[in-house]
């Protein structure tokens, strides 16, 4: 319990760093993608490392992750609406649509409307 909480914690800590995009950052990352994986730690975790993946730019790699996130959590609305912001980043304004629809329908919020408004802006 207590090695799961001291990871809880790193992760918080670093998931609140200013990691920028250099490699020390990318590095962080992938570690900490395989250490989640490696141990069969929640992989909700997966959903943090997406959304860090696609803060420094790394597109595919956010993808991947999503994706890992998505076949272990299927009915999260979180993991739907990260695709989405990931798709959206990538241009990919239909699937995001279709990302942010599943979303919405699991769980509508604020923040999923905004980013649906802004994806049927791009179309």
């Amino acid at each position: 319990v207590y090695f799961l909480e001291s990871k809880n914690l790193l992760w918080h800590g670093f998931n609140n760093a200013d990691i920028g995009i250099n490699n020390l950052g990318k590095q962080l990352l992938e570690g900490l993608e395989n250490f989640s994986e490696e141990l069969n730690l929640d992989l909700k975790i997966l959903n943090d490392i997406a959304d860090d993946y696609l803060k420094i730019g790394m597109l595919q790699h956010a993808l991947q992750n999503i994706e890992k996130f998505q076949m272990k959590f299927p009915q999260e609305s979180i993991g739907f609406f990260t695709k989405a912001e990931i798709l959206f980043s990538m241009e990919q304004y239909e699937k995001a649509l279709e990302c942010i629809n599943q979303s919405i329908e699991i769980e509508d919020t604020h923040d999923k409307q905004i980013l649906k408004k802004n994806i049927l802006e791009k179309i």
